[in-house]
């Protein structure tokens, strides 16, 4: 289906992207160790031993530990097991906010968070890390593709009906508010950067067959 995008790199979580995780019941995936061990952390247990959070309704928020601000929009989303400034993009799921917040590489905080949750890692590293793909990364390629869609020449009937909701090009431009035209050629379009079919359907953005 096709219509307007309200994703972007500055707000493409928690909500506007829910229920990532979109299953083929037909075709059950088998989970990776990285995402089973991921599951079992406890993320607000995780970011509060780096920094102090406030509730915030079903969230929690703080003030970014990754770069200095005043007003806080780092958000902790226990249900969906995420961390994320909305301000720098930093954060994500608890190896990618472990890995960022600790300056180091996916093999040592995948094993911290093993030894947190008990779990014996019997796992070949290298093609643990060539089949990760950070789903946050698909999620800002695919608000970036919407949103230089939006500016297409065949779809300026698009753009200005945005104008004519009140939102100036500035508003568009910050939140890179987007439209979703061809999903075949979007889908075809992240393959093509060496994303595999199997992670961009796993991603929730796109339906198998």
């Amino acid at each position: 289906m096709r219509g307007f995008a309200f994703l972007s790199t500055a707000g493409i979580l928690p909500e506007a992207v829910a229920d990532t995780y979109l299953r083929n019941p037909k075709k059950p995936r088998r989970m990776s160790i990285s995402k089973d061990i991921e599951n079992k952390i406890n993320i607000v247990e995780l970011v509060s031993k780096y920094v102090p959070l406030k509730k915030a309704g079903t969230n929690f928020k703080a003030c970014c530990p990754f770069h200095n601000e005043k007003t806080p929009s780092f958000i902790v989303s226990p249900a969906k097991n995420i961390a994320y400034c909305f301000s720098c993009h930093k954060g994500g799921g608890p190896l990618n906010f472990l890995m960022e917040i600790e300056k180091i590489e996916f093999r040592e905080a995948l094993q911290i968070l093993a030894k947190e949750v008990g779990v014996e890692l019997r796992t070949d590293f290298s093609k643990e890390t060539e089949r990760r793909t950070d789903v946050y990364e698909i999620y800002k390629l695919v608000a970036e593709n919407y949103h230089a869609e939006l500016f297409l020449p065949e779809n300026r009937e698009k753009l200005e009906y945005v104008r004519s909701r009140g939102l100036s090009d500035e508003t568009v431009t910050k939140f890179k508010i987007g439209y979703s035209g061809n999903p075949r050629e979007l889908f075809a379009k992240l393959k093509a950067r060496g994303i595999p079919e199997s992670e961009l359907l796993d991603s929730g953005i796109f339906v198998g067959p």
